[in-house]
């Protein structure tokens, strides 16, 4: 009795996946040219290379980048850190010793800091790109000093005392 079913055309796999699958076979290394697994999340979004933020992790991503288009994570934190502050500063003053406010404390006081010598790197990449600028365009040089010249608009920082 004749076969009803006639021979396939193809191959029961794709000519092209040889070569992958000869590869795996032999185990080849790739002398460290390439990683040897490769893994990346369908849109996925980093925070300060660390946190990968993405439907794994968070019930709702998109609110997440929301939220940090308007407020850091560090702004967050910030606030955060200012307002226990202010509630272990207003403590009664007979209250023992907390370790764990004077390690809240001295971390506030580390953050300032860093800030700090944030702010004073800042300021000499300023100056050095001021530099630059005075050097190849005095055109743009000279409006930009003309708006310094002006005095700031800076907003009125809210009283913290009596």
């Amino acid at each position: 009795m004749a076969n009803p079913d006639p021979p396939p055309s193809t191959p029961p796999w794709p000519f092209w996946t040889w070569p992958a699958g000869l590869l795996d076979a032999l185990k080849m290394p790739t002398l460290g040219a390439a990683p040897q697994q490769l893994n990346q999340p369908i849109l996925p979004w980093v925070f300060a290379n660390s946190i990968s933020v993405n439907e794994a992790n968070s019930s709702c991503p998109e609110m997440e980048r929301e939220i940090l288009s308007r407020h850091s994570y560090g702004r967050q934190l910030g606030r955060v850190i200012k307002a226990l502050e202010a509630l272990i500063q207003e403590r009664p003053k007979g209250a023992p010793p907390n370790a764990a406010f004077d390690e809240f404390m001295a971390l506030g006081g580390a953050i300032e800091a860093i800030k700090a010598q944030s702010s004073a790197s800042r300021v000499e990449r300023l100056k050095a790109d001021l530099a630059w600028v005075q050097e190849h365009d005095a055109e743009q040089y000279r409006r930009i000093v003309a708006a310094w010249s002006q005095p700031p608009a800076w907003p009125t920082p809210p009283k913290t005392g009596p």
